[in-house]
């Protein structure tokens, strides 16, 4: 979670390196990959 206001940052500044989809899909995705880790740990 304390990752969350770094991915959006990068959104929102945009990076050369990474295409703005990419970066876009990544922000739901997280949530998704916390409550798989959650789930089983």
């Amino acid at each position: 979670m304390a990752v969350f206001p770094a991915n959006i940052y990068m959104y929102q500044k945009g990076n050369r390196a990474i295409p703005k989809w990419i970066l876009l899909v990544r922000l739901p995705l997280q949530f998704v990959l916390i409550a798989w880790a959650y789930l089983y740990t």
